[in-house]
């Protein structure tokens, strides 16, 4: 009988320490969420003339003057910022379908409740792109067009690196 609640009680130990490791270990934000995340943080600054600051949550990964770039170990996200650009992509570890489709989901939202004055523009000549979604103010070749961007060559193969970009005017 002795063995029995000792049993027990290491099966209920054991339940608990597997449920603290699996809390620990899983990521509480899904990669579009965190796509998302990174991209409100470190690009949308720029929106607002903000400078971008250099992430303190990010490993540097190049050293490349002007185009310095990071990753996020935890979901294999980089970031790289210019003057005046700024990209979150999957290039280290792809988005799955269901990712991607969440972070289109997403992406749109942002930009229909937070730039109104952003308009799609589908004529950008990229028809042959798995997703390619400009989101711009002011017409092609206008000195102050700028925007974001959310795009994918391919939905396989090498191509399959979806980017979500702010660019501004190349004044």
């Amino acid at each position: 009988m002795k063995h029995k609640v000792y049993f027990t009680i290491f099966l209920l130990i054991c339940f608990c320490v597997g449920l603290g490791a699996r809390h620990i270990l899983t990521p509480t934000e899904t990669r579009a969420q965190a796509f998302m995340r990174l991209f409100e943080t470190h690009c949308l600054p720029l929106t607002e003339g903000k400078p971008l600051v250099p992430p303190q949550d990010m490993l540097r990964y190049t050293a490349m003057p002007g185009n310095p770039r990071w990753l996020t170990p935890q979901s294999h996200l980089t970031l790289e910022q210019s003057n005046r650009s700024c990209s979150i992509s999957d290039g280290l570890r792809h988005l799955n379908s269901q990712e991607r489709n969440e972070l289109e989901q997403r992406a749109v939202s942002l930009v229909e409740t937070s730039f109104p004055q952003l308009s799609l523009d589908r004529n950008t000549g990229l028809d042959s792109w798995a997703q390619h979604y400009f989101w711009m103010e002011h017409p092609f070749g206008h000195p102050d067009r700028w925007g974001i961007m959310l795009t994918r060559f391919t939905d396989s193969g090498e191509g399959t690196m979806t980017s979500l970009q702010v660019g501004l005017p190349m004044k």
